[in-house]
């Protein structure tokens, strides 16, 4: 089976949403902002009345902190936004006071310019049963008008109805108009969990989301031909 599919269901927004056409005309508001903040916040998430929220942000990422903020005091009333200087690489520690503070909470949201993901703070929040959603470098206007405005349930559906037609897969080719023309044979083990939905104790979700993954088999990916 050759690994090409079509889907006409809008469940992810158009390219254009994205900001990545070269148009400078998008625009959008705070009211846009608390939209996707709230379905982050609801749909992501599930916060809940009884939770400790910490919203983890800097001065890059704040705007869409405060809406991440706002969204989540609907929920709960037990809401922290800490803000710490922009961090100089990815992977960096953050200061102790926050990597402390992320150790007691039932919801972190990771709003900061440089990645956290892969951090020790990150990790033994984790283990502590934290539910962590990371949201990297993102601008305002892709938070407004991209792909935090998908219905993430319906596309948690969309991608573990995948399963069974991905693992058919013999083979996927690659190709680009700068000439990569690249098959290889995918493994069995297609990874389908990027949907966005973060609602069990120690999960960790990079958001936007709505990927899924596999490795190639070994030793059966020659490059044939790239420029």
């Amino acid at each position: 089976m050759y690994g090409r599919f079509t889907n006409s269901r809008p469940l992810w927004p158009h390219r254009e949403a994205w900001g990545v056409t070269g148009s400078k005309e998008a625009s959008f508001t705070d009211e846009d902002l608390l939209i996707s903040a709230r379905t982050v916040v609801r749909s992501c998430m599930e916060v809940r009345e009884h939770e400790n929220v910490l919203i983890v942000t800097d001065t890059e990422t704040s705007r869409i902190a405060r809406s991440i903020y706002e969204a989540s005091s609907e929920a709960t009333s037990r809401v922290l936004m800490m803000m710490m200087p922009e961090l100089e690489e990815k992977g960096m520690e953050p200061p102790m006071p926050v990597a402390d503070l992320m150790r007691r909470q039932d919801v972190i949201f990771l709003l900061t310019t440089k990645s956290m993901t892969h951090t020790r703070a990150r990790s033994v929040a984790s283990k502590e049963g934290a539910r962590i959603a990371s949201i990297p470098g993102v601008s305002p206007e892709s938070f407004a008008l991209g792909g935090f405005t998908a219905d993430h349930n319906a596309m948690a559906a969309e991608i573990t109805s995948l399963g069974p037609k991905l693992r058919r897969i013999r083979e996927v080719r690659v190709t680009t108009d700068m000439g990569t023309d690249l098959r290889f044979q995918p493994g069995s083990q297609w990874v389908l969990e990027d949907t966005g939905i973060c609602t069990r104790p120690g999960q960790v979700k990079n958001l936007p989301a709505g990927r899924v993954f596999v490795m190639p088999k070994g030793g059966n990916c020659p490059r044939e031909n790239s420029h």
